[in-house]
């Protein structure tokens, strides 16, 4: 058996839907999947239930440079979904990962004004869509507004939907 090498990420870029190149990142926070649970009180044992039901989902990215277009997706938020793409490049072997989100801007947080400091923007992102790839296979795909959970290429929502709507 082989000994797997730790990955390093080496470089991460974010683009925004309709204007392209929003600057590079030093930290995104992927979101968290994570299904809604109830515990079952039966016989003689008490187990945790698993719904299905997925929990809220939140993207932070932190941005290094100060960018006019930031001000601009936290306006839009009553009106339209924000699209961020955030690339990524994976050492040793340079995979790429590439990770879509759609949905509203729920904070922004400016940088403490320091002098001889890195500029660092956090920005927080309600999450309603989120599709995860590796060498461009898609490997997570989350469309709340849809009904779709893809995971590894099996929708686990089908056959809901299909009773639903």
């Amino acid at each position: 058996m082989a000994t797997k090498i730790p990955q390093t990420m080496t470089g991460s870029s974010v683009f925004i839907e309709g204007v392209g190149f929003l600057g590079t990142s030093k930290e995104i926070e992927l979101p968290k999947i994570e299904f809604e649970t109830w515990e079952s009180k039966s016989g003689l044992m008490v187990r945790k239930m698993d719904s299905g039901v997925l929990k809220a989902m939140t993207t932070k990215i932190v941005m290094e440079q100060y960018n006019d277009v930031y001000f601009s997706a936290l306006g839009k938020r009553w009106k339209k979904n924000v699209g961020i793409y955030a690339k990524q490049n994976i050492a040793p072997n340079n995979i790429p990962i590439v990770a879509t989100f759609r949905g509203s801007i729920s904070s922004m947080q400016m940088p403490k004004m320091e002098l001889a400091k890195e500029v660092n923007i956090t920005i927080e992102l309600n999450t309603w869509f989120y599709k995860f790839e590796i060498e461009g296979n898609e490997k997570l795909l989350i469309d709340l507004e849809n009904m779709i959970l893809q995971i590894d290429g099996e929708d686990k929502y089908a056959d809901i939907r299909a009773n639903v709507l």
